[in-house]
């Protein structure tokens, strides 16, 4: 779902918003090239990198029920994605939010 778009600072690019059954998802962020086609280019990528995301949670949803995902963030420039189940916690990173869920999905299934 689409929470919202905002335009960023000076109209330097926006950013959109969304989030799945499991909780927000991580924002994309478009900074502004001046060339439109670009633009909407790299806009559809990151709409197809959460679409694969939002999949990737729901199966870890899926496989361990009662699960939590921990939401979206980044430390050091590097993507971190996590899920907790009663006292256990898995965290993995990646060079992007798309790399984090693949190598968590990793860990969560086997």
């Amino acid at each position: 779902m689409l929470d919202g778009i905002d335009i960023l600072p000076d109209n330097s690019g926006f950013q959109v918003r969304s989030h799945d059954l499991y909780g927000p998802l991580p924002e994309i962020r478009i900074m502004d090239s001046s060339d439109i086609f670009l633009d909407k280019d790299r806009l559809g990528n990151q709409a197809c990198k959460l679409v694969a995301i939002a999949r990737l949670r729901d199966q870890m949803a899926r496989f361990l029920p009662g699960c939590k995902l921990l939401p979206p963030t980044s430390i050091g420039g590097r993507a971190i994605a996590g899920l907790k189940v009663g006292p256990r916690s898995w965290l993995a990173e990646g060079d992007d939010y798309l790399a984090a869920y693949h190598r968590l999905y990793e860990k969560v299934t086997n």
